[in-house]
């Protein structure tokens, strides 16, 4: 008999025939102003170059598709090496930074909740930094009070932050 019961909470198929990483999924914490309430998130990002943002709910069954968790789907220009969260400028909203081969990209998330039906996710662009050598993988903390410090790990071991 085991002490611990290990079952699936929540799965779902990412496309067909792509192709992801270690660091091609990150969990956000999500605040709606409207009401206060924190949610978590799953942003997925994949070599192919899509983002999707999914907000997971429990199956009433194991049957039921988890197609109505998606909240956005979008094809980038580039593939997605890595996916960030956090709050990365002061503006509203969930920052995601997003490493492409040889750019940095920071977008916003914004969900609009509706009772009617489901919520509305939107991504709005917000700055890019071009880098010098192909990057392979990212990561962010706080340097002070108001700034974040990326740092970006090249294949040839030289550090950019």
């Amino acid at each position: 008999m085991s002490l611990f019961k290990s079952r699936d909470w929540w799965n779902t198929k990412c496309g067909i025939d792509e192709t992801f990483g270690a660091f091609h999924m990150c969990i956000a914490s999500y605040e709606n102003t409207a009401n206060g309430t924190v949610k978590q998130i799953i942003i997925v990002g994949s070599l192919q170059g899509y983002l999707r943002i999914y907000d997971p709910k429990a199956p009433s069954s194991p049957e039921t598709s988890c197609l109505a968790d998606l909240q956005l789907e979008t094809q980038l220009a580039l593939p997605v090496l890595a996916v960030l969260s956090g709050r990365f400028n002061n503006t509203e909203g969930l920052h995601v930074a997003v490493l492409h081969p040889m750019h940095l990209r920071i977008l916003r998330i914004v969900i609009n909740e509706n009772t009617e039906l489901n919520s509305h996710c939107t991504v709005d662009f917000m700055y890019e930094h071009r880098l010098p050598l192909h990057g392979y993988t990212l990561i962010a903390g706080p340097s002070n009070v108001v700034h974040f410090t990326f740092s970006i790990l090249h294949l040839d071991c030289f550090t950019c932050t």
